[in-house]
């Protein structure tokens, strides 16, 4: 592999995984792994957001479909239904 391609291949793993872990174990630690692990499902939006403001991908009805369903089903996980909580209780 030529010199470039190693720069190349530590910038992505200092950045695109190291940061991106760092990030995630963070939000486990601060609200839980039940509650991060469900905004796991937003990435693919994200992508789509990405790909469409920076490639110009075009947003088709179908993709439109997906990304209402992907919301609300991490709105659903996010209602309260009484009583049920993912943090144990301090006895």
């Amino acid at each position: 592999m030529s010199w470039w391609a190693w720069v190349l291949l530590a910038y992505s793993a200092a950045f695109a995984l190291v940061v991106a872990y760092l990030i995630w174990y963070t939000a486990v630690q601060r609200v839980g792994n039940s509650r991060t692990s469900i905004y796991s499902h937003v990435v693919p939006l994200v992508a789509r957001s990405v790909a469409a403001a920076v490639l110009g991908e075009p947003i088709t009805a179908r993709k439109m479909i997906g990304a209402i369903a992907i919301l609300a089903g991490v709105a659903l996980t996010r209602l309260e239904l009484g009583g049920a909580s993912d943090t144990p209780s301090e006895a």
